[in-house]
């Protein structure tokens, strides 16, 4: 995936396994920084994000950490080194999408549209009522 600050892949932790991992990568294409998605990689949901963004200095995805069935989890990253800005449970209402602004991450949600800050995942704002269905 490709954003105005550079390109990521999303992949599974070495052979065998299938960790949700991204990978930053350089001019060249070669392997910069690699992290794991999840906090608990032990515990880990063995599927890929359900959206990623990638901005000028960070990538944001959406995942589920343990199972679909468990709430999801947005995480933004740094570009720069991989380094975790913020990693938060955003409920259990179903996710509907995920889209960014220069200072924003915008989660969507049945009924619920929040903005997070980019730099720190604190909620800024939030548009509509939890438990609501479109």
């Amino acid at each position: 995936m490709a954003g105005p600050g550079g390109e990521v892949l999303i992949a599974g932790r070495g052979q065998g396994t299938r960790v949700p991992t991204v990978v930053g990568l350089d001019a060249d294409r070669g392997e910069r920084w690699r992290v794991e998605i999840p906090l608990d990689p032990l515990a880990a949901a063995e599927r890929e994000p359900e959206m990623v963004l990638v901005g000028a200095d960070d990538v944001c995805l959406a995942y589920y950490a343990t199972s679909v069935a468990a709430p999801l989890h947005v995480a933004c990253f740094a570009l720069a080194d991989g380094a975790r800005r913020w990693d938060l449970e955003i409920g259990d209402s179903p996710f509907e999408g995920l889209s960014a602004t220069a200072d924003l991450v915008l989660v969507s949600r049945w009924g619920v549209l929040e903005a997070h800050d980019r730099a720190t995942g604190t909620i800024r704002w939030t548009f509509g009522r939890y438990g609501s269905a479109p």
